[in-house]
């Protein structure tokens, strides 16, 4: 079963590079995030075993390894590592509650995983003093144009020539994106605006603190999350959500499943068919003409309470503390999750 040492030999040098500092350490609990680390987490575990010493076993699954996107080799090799050792580790957690069933049922993990969404701290919403700058002043724009603006990575499966290539439909409406200098990602945005007549419209800024990333967002109006149709999307709920709630801004989302769900629940915004840049245009209108009411509501959310780091952070507290005493707060089998 272990034919990912064939697809991804990759994996077997980085725990060539892992193992001599793990053992150096002589860890109580390794937490392993994401795929390429369990496998090197658990080995070290079973080493520890041979020698009289007893190692806790942390998953932190960010991703579902099967729907993850690239060549044949990578997808299937990293989910069959993880299907290999998922089910060694102690216990299992992840990013959100579509991914904690898909795990559990995917796997056959007798307990389900713990979830810990991707909030950020109190203090990135609280903002930066010494930070002055904000994105509407960087981009040169009056307070009165309207701006979408989006904050990660821009790549083509985030969607961004959906919005670049929908502003032709939306006379007027600026899109500032805050991303890393990618060239390759950049340039099919530039190339979606070009062919739409928008590029005068399409802002890059580059990357800015983390503490400041929050104040820097709220001059904008709506933010936007244009992700296409894959499966690791559609169970995802991405750290940028919680970062633009902080930020007090309405979002415009494709209609991948728990992004959009989420949205609509809470009333913060609109929805919109993943890859239609008319349909795009049309759900950035609809918010535009609501814009007071979606911000109440996103200021006024129940759920904010939620969504940092300082309510999530118990989770891991309580789940490091049960297996240093041996007392899982949930369960005292091992089961793989």
């Amino acid at each position: 079963d272990n034919y990912w040492r064939a697809l991804q030999p990759v994996l077997i040098d980085f725990e060539e590079a892992y193992v001599p500092v793990i053992d150096k350490f002589r860890p109580d609990v390794i937490h392993a995030h994401d795929f390429r680390m369990v496998g090197i987490a658990v080995r070290a575990a079973a080493r520890a075993k041979q020698t009289g010493r007893t190692v806790s076993v942390i998953y932190d699954a960010h991703e579902f390894a099967p729907g993850l996107e690239g060549t044949d080799e990578f997808v299937v090799g990293n989910a069959n590592y993880e299907a290999a050792h998922i089910r060694l580790a102690d216990r299992v957690v992840t990013v959100s509650e579509p991914l904690a069933d898909l795990l559990q049922k995917h796997h056959g993990l007798d307990r389900r995983p713990l979830v810990t969404l991707n909030a950020p701290e109190d203090l990135a919403r609280n903002g930066d003093p010494e930070f002055t700058r904000d994105i509407r002043h960087d981009c040169g724009l009056s307070a009165d144009t309207p701006l979408l603006v989006y904050s990660g990575g821009v790549a083509r499966r985030r969607g961004l020539e959906t919005a670049a290539a929908g502003l032709v439909h939306l006379p007027g409406v600026h899109l500032a994106i805050i991303a890393s200098a990618d060239p390759e990602g950049r340039t099919l945005i530039r190339k979606a605006a070009r062919k739409a007549g928008t590029t005068d419209r399409v802002h890059f800024q580059d990357f800015v603190p983390r503490s400041a990333l929050i104040q820097h967002l709220r001059t904008a109006d709506i933010a936007v999350h244009p992700l296409l149709h894959l499966p690791n999307h559609e169970i995802a709920l991405p750290n940028k959500f919680f970062d633009y709630v902080f930020a007090g801004l309405p979002m415009v989302v494709s209609d991948v499943e728990h992004l959009a769900e989420t949205v609509q629940k809470c009333d913060v915004g609109r929805s919109f068919i993943a890859g239609d840049p008319e349909d795009f245009a049309r759900a950035v209108r609809e918010v535009l003409a609501d814009l007071p009411r979606l911000r109440e509501n996103v200021r006024a959310c129940p759920r904010r309470s939620e969504w940092t780091w300082e309510s999530q952070e118990p989770v891991l507290a309580e789940l490091y503390a049960g297996l240093q005493t041996g007392l899982d707060p949930q369960s005292a089998d091992h089961a793989g999750g």
